[in-house]
């Protein structure tokens, strides 16, 4: 019967998408087969075979019709249909509101519900899809529900078992390395507390460690002060003063303690020798030390083959000093007389004669062999020359060669001049020697040639001449010979089998010599031989001074010392120690200021020389407290006392320059202006300072005084 609803728009579905093609001959679809249109299709259908189809694939078509309403397009739609049946089998719709924002969430979850890949996760019925879509058009609650993330990554590892697999191995991977990178970081955490706490309780134990040291360091220093007092009391200050300084060293980070012992070390250095420069140890003896006659260099010289070429040192910096690179290699040195020249002579065979301390060349010569020896004769005008075994003399003056040069029997070693250069005398690595007169060419007058039974490197070997160069003292191992070198012939010999030094005095008259009898004789140069005087120990080393008034020993027992000797009286003053060490070699300064000494360990070091009991001259005091100073030029002497007196003295004529400055107050502090032409003072009156200021001549106020 006719229907009037029929009237009404509304979609009916009268093909699911089968069709049947009426060309073809087969009218029996076969099992498994997959009929319909792909892009309607559900799942089930999509697979074939076995898959069970239902009411549920209808409710997949008509979700499918119903996103194409929404969106315009099916859910699945390909370039063919078997691509679009995979799709379907493996890919998940893509969400309405992706592509149409405006429809409506639960909408969407209806047509989601409907297009699900499994079968029992749609609509029970159309009658169930009906309802839902009612409940949306009344704005009530719909029963679908949209799928949760944990849900659609279910379904993605159910359709895609490989890579989920794969996913997961990923996934435990990272995870395994996540725990064991957190289980690494766990113990490294762990450890470093353990090292933390470990270095606290380092730190803690090295605290301890130095605070138990420095309680002993502490208690050894009062030991080593007990030491040094009871050595003071019996008279042994040197030893004391090392007790002294070494318990200061113990005791440093102790301010009392160290105070202390920089008090008694302050009071007993004034009672022992101390050096006034000490250079760095030497790698070999010495052959022999040169000081310069201003004192502040030195030149050190090696055995051949020993220690290297010549050292000259700067001893104010205690540095080497290195010649022009122009000059080649240093080998030997040497200074003039009055020190105003230096003669190097090189590796290369050239010798410069340079002014010093500026090394401005004024002569060279060239003479093709090594440089082994080079010294000035006591006037400077000539100089000595050794190389390899050729004898060269360099006249200063005509600025060339003496003579031609002379062979040697042999390299010489050492040479000495007579104090009035009228003759030389070298020393060969044999220890023998040749004499030879200084007149217009060098000239032998005659030769040593017995074997002399001294040792190589002693310096017993090289003869002694007096001041006019006609009288020598030789020893040859055995004998102690005194030479007439006008006649040639010997005038007296003394039987010495254990000599260990000699020395004549310049007016040839006195011979000083030291053996092995424990005692240093001064004899008399004549044939009685006829003791004059003698020190009770033996002298390892002996040498007058220049003018013979004084004679410097080294004493090696009971420690190594080095003193200087009264010639006429005998009075003996020590000048330097070397503590318990053997002084190997010496050198004494022509003026007798200054003694160089090169102890056993090859330290070398600088001692003031003599040091004077009496003052140059003494300033009467006025009572209170009296403070000298010196101008900055040296010539002026400032002396002020708490008398409110203030005085100025020239120093060379030993008298004041001017009245006393008599300031408004006790004198606390004076001083001179950078001119040495003025005074100014501090003084004290009641609880004022006033400063002052006086012309030092005039000994009157250059201005009104100021108080402070």
């Amino acid at each position: 019967p006719f229907d009037e609803s029929c009237l009404l728009p509304v979609v009916k579905i009268t093909d699911f998408g089968l069709a049947k093609c009426l060309e073809n001959p087969i009218n029996q679809t076969q099992t498994g087969e997959v009929l319909g249109t792909p892009d309607y299709m559900a799942p089930e259908q999509a697979f074939g075979g076995n898959h069970p189809v239902g009411p549920g694939s209808d409710i997949y078509a008509l979700g499918a019709i119903l996103y194409e309403m929404l969106i315009g397009r099916p859910p699945f739609q390909s370039f063919h249909p078997l691509a679009t049946l995979d799709q379907v089998r493996t890919e998940a719709p893509t969400p309405p509101r992706s592509l149409q924002p405006n429809i409506p969430r639960d909408l969407e979850t209806i047509c989601l519900t409907c297009l699900n890949k499994n079968p029992n996760r749609r609509y029970k019925s159309a009658e169930a899809l009906a309802e839902d879509l009612q409940r949306f058009l009344n704005s009530q609650p719909i029963v679908a529900r949209r799928v949760g993330a944990i849900e659609r990554i279910w379904m993605a590892a159910t359709r895609y078992p490989l890579i989920t697999m794969l996913m997961i191995a990923v996934m435990l991977s990272l995870s395994i390395g996540i725990v064991v990178s957190v289980l690494f970081a766990l113990k490294s955490h762990k450890n470093a507390q353990i090292a933390e706490y470990n270095e606290k309780q380092a730190g803690i134990e090295a605290a301890a460690a130095v605070e138990s040291k420095k309680i002993t360091r502490w208690a050894l220093a009062d030991k080593y002060i007990d030491q040094g007092l009871r050595l003071a009391q019996q008279g042994e200050d040197a030893e004391a003063l090392l007790w002294f300084c070494e318990a200061k060293r113990l005791a440093n980070d102790d301010p009392l303690r160290a105070e202390s012992c920089s008090v008694r070390i302050r009071g007993w250095a004034k009672k022992v020798s101390r050096p006034v420069a000490s250079l760095p140890r030497l790698r070999f003896r010495s052959k022999s030390l040169a000081l310069h006659p201003e004192h502040r260099h030195l030149i050190v010289s090696f055995w051949p083959g020993e220690g290297g070429p010549d050292q000259l040192w700067d001893l104010d910096r205690e540095q080497l000093v290195t010649i022009p690179s122009t000059f080649g290699t240093l080998n030997v040195a040497t200074w003039s007389p009055d020190g105003s020249r230096i003669a190097i002579g090189t590796r290369e065979g050239r010798v410069f004669i340079c002014r010093f301390p500026s090394f401005e060349s004024i002569h060279s010569f060239n003479i093709s062999e090594p440089v082994s020896l080079v010294q000035f004769s006591p006037t400077g005008n000539r100089l000595l020359t050794i190389a390899n075994t050729k004898l060269y003399v360099w006249d200063h003056q005509a600025a060339d060669f003496r003579g031609k040069p002379q062979t040697l029997p042999m390299n010489a070693v050492a040479a000495t001049f007579s104090p009035d250069g009228t003759r030389f005398a070298l020393n060969y690595l044999n220890n023998q020697f040749t004499i030879f007169s200084m007149e217009d060419e060098p000239k032998e007058l005659f030769r040593d040639s017995h074997h002399i039974r001294i040792p190589n490197g002693s310096n017993l070997a090289l003869p002694r001449f007096s001041k006019n160069g006609l009288r020598m003292l030789t020893y040859d191992g055995a004998n102690l010979v005194y030479w007439d070198l006008v006649e040639r012939k010997k005038l007296q010999s003394k039987k010495c089998n254990f000599m260990l030094a000699f020395d004549l005095s310049p007016d040839g008259s006195w011979v000083l010599l030291s053996d092995l009898t424990l005692k240093t004789l001064i004899v008399h140069a004549d044939s009685t031989w006829k003791t004059h005087s003698w020190l009770p120990y033996s002298s390892a080393y002996a040498k007058f001074s220049t003018d013979g008034r004084q004679f410097l020993t080294v004493r090696e027992y009971p420690y190594a010392s080095v003193s200087i000797v009264d010639t006429a009286t005998g009075q003996t003053e020590e000048v330097a120690a070397a503590d318990q060490e053997r002084i190997y070699n010496v050198a004494w300064s022509d003026d007798a200021k200054f003694v160089v000494t090169e102890s056993h360990d090859h330290q070398i070091r600088v001692w003031g020389g003599r040091l004077s009991k009496n003052p140059d001259f003494f300033i009467p005091g006025h009572g209170g407290l009296s403070r000298g100073q010196f101008s900055p030029d040296n010539n002026l002497l400032l002396v002020t006392n708490r008398h409110s007196s203030t005085q100025v003295y020239q120093v060379k004529t030993k008298t004041p320059i001017g009245p006393e400055m008599k300031t408004k107050g006790l004198v606390e502090y004076a001083c001179f202006t950078a001119d040495s032409s003025h005074v100014a003072t501090i003084s004290a009156n009641g609880m004022q300072h006033i400063c002052e200021m006086f012309g030092c001549v005039s000994g009157d106020r250059s201005w009104p005084p100021v108080e402070l």
